[in-house]
């Protein structure tokens, strides 16, 4: 009767779920099976953190609509900062070119199809290129998207200035696109002249303004030249170029005294 009793009070089915509870819970708790679903889900968390991360470097901030097309603005020497960047970019619609900084003028325009108003931005630069002495400024038209899409679009406005494609950030890692669209222009020294942000008014005479005083800075710079050569009569000779050596007297020459009061002339 007591063991019936003592059954009753505690009946097997009712003893069996918390065992196996128990069980369970210490299955799960020394299982190594656990701690790689715990390694699984850290390493897809950090994945997840690096991908948000890299998808934000990505972005590019866009100038508002509203703001108008402003002329270059030239900054003062002293507060121009040298640049330092060597890339060399494929072109559209094909080709490749180097652009590095002291070498004459350069512009650089950070560009993109499906920015506002970017046909006509690159049809006015385009055109003021051509339209500016050749060789007094070089332009680079620089854009991040793939290939594909850029040369159908530039084929789409007869664009016949090259566009430069940075996907690697070969130029942009050392010459920073803060928003879009952006200008650089770096005077012949090799220093940053301008640096603006938004849409430039390209054919405003500000503009070519500021390019011809840039270019013009080009021929402030002394040029070391050779000393000249004192004759005897008190004349002075520039010295000739002289060419590869040769035979006895091929690209050379002497002075050979004469008698006259004109002194010495060259033989």
């Amino acid at each position: 009767r007591d063991l019936r009793r003592a059954a009753g009070n505690n009946p097997p089915h009712a003893a069996a779920p918390a065992q196996r509870a128990q069980a369970t819970g210490r299955s799960a708790a020394h299982c190594p099976g656990g701690r790689v679903v715990k390694a699984r889900g850290a390493v897809m968390l950090a994945l997840t953190i690096l991908g948000v991360a890299t998808w934000k470097a990505e972005l590019v901030r866009v100038e508002p609509r509203g703001a108008l097309p402003a002329p270059l603005r030239v900054l003062p020497v002293a507060e121009r900062r040298h640049a330092t960047f060597d890339a060399s970019l494929p072109m559209v619609p094909v080709g490749m070119r180097r652009v590095v900084p002291g070498q004459g003028v350069l512009i650089v325009h950070y560009w993109a199809a499906w920015e506002h108003r970017s046909g006509p931005q690159a049809v006015a630069l385009d055109s003021l290129r051509r339209s500016l002495p050749p060789g007094s400024v070089e332009v680079a038209l620089v854009c991040f998207d793939p290939y594909p899409s850029v040369s159908r679009h530039v084929a789409r406005m007869g664009l016949r200035l090259p566009v430069l494609l940075d996907l690697q950030h070969a130029l942009s890692g050392r010459l920073p696109c803060p928003s879009m669209p952006y200008t650089y222009v770096v005077d012949p020294a090799g220093r940053i002249a301008v640096e603006q942000g938004g849409e430039v008014d390209w054919l405003a005479p500000g503009t070519r303004a500021a390019l011809a005083a840039l270019a013009q800075e080009a021929g402030t710079s002394s040029v070391p030249t050779a000393a000249p050569i004192t004759l005897p009569n008190g004349a002075a000779r520039r010295p000739a170029k002289r060419n590869a050596p040769g035979p006895r007297g091929a690209g050379a020459f002497r002075l050979r005294p004469t008698s006259g009061a004109r002194g010495s002339r060259l033989a």
